[in-house]
């Protein structure tokens, strides 16, 4: 019986040593993230008149997979994102009217995240990659005179964002809140600020 023990408690030793090796060499933890909030339109985007984009603020909701790898000092977050801005139709002279605007982004990033400090409580980190990122403005409603108008532009290009985010408990759930700068590197720029809520299982 001793020795039956002591041949389980060996196989049980030598099956749990490749996988200790494999988890130091490999990562430590993926994580499955949502997240929300606010986007703000700057630059181009955001600028009124003919030449700009004359979006206004809206929203942003997104889906990750981060996971930090335990050989490097950093992680790697990606991500699947969708922004939502409306647009000012005052700059064109139809602010009363039944026509509806908006610019849509789906963007696709692979991102690096750096700590900026350990132990317990919340903790700063930056963030920065590169991805696709594919927009459309569409444009559609009533003219006022009986008429329809229907208009819509898409395009994707590469972009690339950067920011600032702090992640803390709330109840057992990894959180954070965060604002990024994105640059979409499109024949007239475009740039975007979102801000925002997530949650990571």
């Amino acid at each position: 019986m001793q020795r039956s023990i002591l041949g389980a408690v060996a196989v049980l030793a030598l099956a749990a040593a490749p996988l200790s090796a494999q988890d130091i060499a490999g990562t430590r933890a993926f994580r499955l993230g949502v997240r929300a909030g606010a986007s703000v339109p700057v630059g181009n985007l955001a600028e009124s008149g003919e030449e700009g984009g004359n979006a206004s603020t809206g929203f942003n909701v997104g889906g990750s997979l981060a996971f930090a790898p335990a050989a490097l000092p950093f992680g790697v977050r990606v991500e699947l994102g969708y922004d939502r801005f409306g647009v000012d139709l005052d700059s064109f002279g139809a602010g009363d009217s039944g026509i509806d605007a908006n610019w849509n982004m789906l963007s696709g990033t692979i991102n690096a995240t750096l700590p900026m400090g350990a132990g317990v409580g919340p903790r700063p980190y930056l963030i920065g990659g590169v991805g696709m990122y594919r927009y459309e403005l569409k444009i559609s409603g009533d003219d006022g005179t009986g008429g329809d108008v229907s208009f819509s532009f898409d395009d994707t290009d590469v972009g690339v964002n950067g920011g600032l985010g702090l992640r803390f408990g709330l109840g057992g759930i990894g959180s954070y809140v965060e604002a990024r700068f994105h640059h979409v590197f499109a024949e007239e720029s475009l740039q975007f600020v979102p801000i925002s809520f997530g949650i990571e299982f």
